[in-house]
C-alpha cells in the first residue's frame, strides 16, 4: 500500500518486467527500512527523553555523557551510527560504539 502512494510507476514496472525489476524492489523497501529505523529511534530519543519501547521495557535511558538529555542532533547522530556493518558486536565492550562515537550513554532510569 505505502509502496503504491510512493513509487505506483515502479510497481507498474515490476508487474511488467518481473523478475528482472526484483532488485528494484528490494532497493526501495531497503531504503524505506532504513528510514523507518532512523526516524523511529532519532523521534523517541528526542520526544520521549531518551526513551524507546525497548529502554522503557528494559527501564533504561539514553543520556549525553554530560548527564543532559539528547538534543535531536545527539539523536540523530545515535541513529545513524546504529546503521553501521557489525556494530552489534560493538555491545561486548562497556560502551558500544553508537554510545562513544556520539558521547552518549545509556543509564539505569530512577
Amino acid at each position: 500500500l505505502i509502496l503504491s502512494v510512493i513509487a505506483p510507476d515502479m510497481l507498474n514496472e515490476i508487474a511488467a518486467d518481473g523478475v528482472t525489476a526484483s532488485f528494484s524492489v528490494f532497493f526501495v523497501i531497503y531504503l524505506v527500512v532504513v528510514l523507518n529505523y532512523v526516524v523511529y529511534y532519532t523521534v523517541c530519543e528526542k520526544l520521549f527523553r531518551g526513551y524507546t519501547l525497548g529502554k522503557i521495557i528494559t527501564g533504561t535511558r539514553a543520556i549525553r555523557q554530560d548527564g543532559a538529555e539528547l538534543s535531536l542532533k545527539d539523536a540523530f547522530l545515535r541513529s545513524l551510527s546504529r546503521l553501521v556493518p557489525f556494530e552489534i558486536f560493538s555491545g561486548f565492550n562497556t560502551l558500544t560504539w553508537h554510545d562513544s562515537w556520539t558521547n552518549t550513554m545509556v543509564i539505569k532510569a530512577r
